[in-house]
């Protein structure tokens, strides 16, 4: 599992970007009926596990804390959202950033599968969050979850992973993102670079060119 320090919400720079080129997002722009399904079982669980978190907290259980986040990210992926909420609602806003981090760690679809859910419930900013998250994964990884995301018409979603991949990253590490599958990434990257500045535009377009993947 891929380890790092959990960063802050901060707000995606640039425009939506638009064109006949990028692949899925112009589509995905426009309202979608949710898929995911929360149950009163969720609910339930959430609001407990989240009750839970508060008591470890207030007892400097600080590990138990952490192992019963780690626990909660590997299970049914509808309950994140719910959990985000509950945890809010106890006062637990540091140790959401904590669970989405921990989220942004696991494989390309749950974590895909927990963006979609956050995205569902409403909470953007949570999923944004996520996705800045797993854009300090390695490059390959980011592009996988960029592709999952496309695959299920979430391009929007794809264009801030890989905006915060370009900005984080120089440009000849950047385009690593779309090396695997640059027929769908490749167009994709550089209108999340074209959202980020110009200058980062022209030398990811530069670095897709040099790896013959332009």
């Amino acid at each position: 599992m891929y380890k790092r320090q959990p960063t802050t919400p901060s707000a995606t720079a640039g425009s939506r970007p638009a064109g006949s080129r990028f692949a899925g997002v112009e589509e995905s722009a426009a309202p979608r009926a949710p898929r995911t399904v929360f149950t009163e079982e969720d609910r339930r669980a959430a609001g407990e596990l989240a009750e839970r978190l508060a008591r470890l907290r207030e007892q400097g259980l600080g590990a138990d804390l952490y192992m019963a986040l780690c626990g909660a990210v590997s299970g049914p992926p509808q309950r994140i959202p719910l959990l985000v909420e509950s945890m809010e609602r106890e006062g637990l806003e540091p140790e959401v950033a904590t669970l989405l981090w921990e989220a942004a760690t696991l494989p390309a679809r749950p974590v895909v599968a927990v963006a979609e859910a956050l995205v569902d419930r409403g909470l953007e900013n949570e999923c944004r969050q996520l996705l800045r998250q797993a854009a300090a994964r390695p490059a390959a990884d980011a592009g996988t979850i960029a592709a999952e995301l496309l695959s299920i018409g979430r391009g929007e979603e794809a264009v801030t992973l890989l905006a915060s991949l370009v900005r984080a990253r120089r440009a000849e590490d950047a385009v690593g993102a779309a090396l695997e599958n640059p027929e769908v990434l490749a167009p994709v990257l550089l209108d999340a670079a074209r959202t980020v500045s110009p200058r980062h535009h022209n030398a990811v377009a530069g670095e897709l060119r040099r790896a013959g993947a332009a």
